[in-house]
């Protein structure tokens, strides 16, 4: 059984995150070496998922941003198996990246150990942590300043005409003019 985190104040106090999960042997090699050498072949791995930095924050918004929301032209059950079958590497992608957080990026093999690995709520968990951890409204909020926009504002300008002026409705049989 995996041990994924579900304190939140870790995330966001920005510490970093510790995952732990079982892993499979996936070769006949790996089995021997589990059943005869066991120290040489762990069968639970802890990984540790740092504060995103800024390239691998763009790199997990273009991952993102390519999941496309499928158009519903037939069965829910259909249209669901679609886009797991589209997608699901994909956020095992997006946890590989968060776990290493290097410019040279993670080895696809650490990609396939967290999709052989992790089920599907166990993933959702990690991929809620790592989205928390990328902290985008921080950053959000550093492009705003840059701008030298007020963050008070609502983003509505008031126009430069005077508004119209306010009247009394007119009732038949009283004048205004006198």
């Amino acid at each position: 059984m995996s041990e994924i985190p579900t304190n939140h104040g870790q995330v966001l106090a920005q510490e970093p995150i510790e995952i732990t999960f079982e892993v499979a042997p996936r070769t006949r090699f790996q089995k021997l070496l589990s059943r005869y050498l066991p120290k040489h072949f762990k069968k639970t791995r802890t990984y540790t998922i740092p504060s995103t930095t800024l390239g691998n924050l763009v790199r997990i918004s273009e991952i993102l941003l390519s999941i496309k929301k499928k158009e519903d032209s037939g069965e829910p059950l259909e249209i669901t198996h679609q886009v797991v079958q589209e997608h699901a590497f994909d956020f095992c992608r997006i946890v590989a990246i968060a776990i290493t957080n290097t410019k040279a990026g993670p080895k696809r093999s650490l990609a396939e150990t967290i999709h052989w690995s992790l089920d599907t709520n166990e993933l959702l968990a990690v991929v809620m942590m790592v989205m928390k951890q990328m902290n985008v409204q921080a950053f959000l909020h550093t492009i705003v300043l840059m701008r030298g926009a007020n963050v008070l504002d609502s983003g509505t300008q008031k126009s430069e005409s005077p508004a119209p002026a306010m009247t009394s409705p007119q009732v038949p049989g009283n004048s205004a003019e006198v």
